[in-house]
């Protein structure tokens, strides 16, 4: 059963789950130049030690790489630190019935996301941010349908493991979370063992630097 504590504070409001000590900063002014991604603020424990951020960016908010990438309903998409980011949810909408299902490798769980946000949004803060939370619940539950994706809840790493995982995609999404799993230099190059020939490898870490975006924020 969860057990949240509520930190507020004159300009948001902080969610803690107790059980998991995941936390949901909640910016709460009334700021019409924030980009709605930047109001939900999610931090959890690392597999190992320290903590991450979970980030929840619509697709304007991606590197233009991302933005302008042509969606082929008939490839294997597999992204890595997919988050509670709009390019899945999207990419899921834009797939034929008989498509293979896009492939999500992120250790954040997904199930307390949900529930951290569904209890944000019955402390009815604004009509704004339950509209986010709509938003963001609705990504999760797209992400946990097994009938749409495939999540695999572990690290990159242990999935480089089955050498079975070898050339099974055509275009691999990583928003930089690899590297926070590991302080292996080389594991971008062991990832794109993933791809098939020819794939498609997009590692928003490098692209980002170029996207005039990137550096207005």
């Amino acid at each position: 059963m969860a057990d949240y504590q509520i930190e507020r504070f004159s300009k948001r409001i902080r969610v803690i789950d107790q059980n998991s000590d995941y936390t949901l900063t909640i910016d709460t002014a009334e700021r019409t130049h924030l980009k709605p991604f930047r109001r939900f603020i999610f931090t959890i424990p690392r597999f190992d030690k320290g903590k991450m951020h979970v980030t929840a960016r619509d697709l304007p908010d991606y590197s233009l790489e991302v933005q302008n990438l042509e969606i082929e309903p008939y490839k294997q998409y597999l992204e890595i630190g997919s988050g509670l980011g709009e390019f899945m949810p999207d990419l899921v909408k834009q797939l034929a019935p008989d498509s293979p299902k896009p492939i999500v490798i992120d250790y954040v769980d997904y199930h307390l996301l949900m529930g951290m946000i569904d209890y944000s949004k019955n402390l009815s803060l604004s009509k704004e941010i339950n509209k986010r939370c709509e938003v963001l619940i609705d990504r999760a539950s797209t992400i946990l349908n097994p009938k749409k994706v495939t999540l695999i809840t572990s690290p990159v790493e242990h999935f480089l493991l089955d050498e079975e995982n070898f050339g099974i995609a055509d275009v691999i999404m990583d928003h930089f979370a690899a590297s926070l799993y590991s302080h292996e230099k080389s594991l971008n190059e062991r990832i794109k063992k993933i791809l098939k020939t020819n794939g498609v490898f997009i590692w928003e870490q490098e692209v980002k630097k170029d996207h005039p975006k990137y550096h207005e924020r």
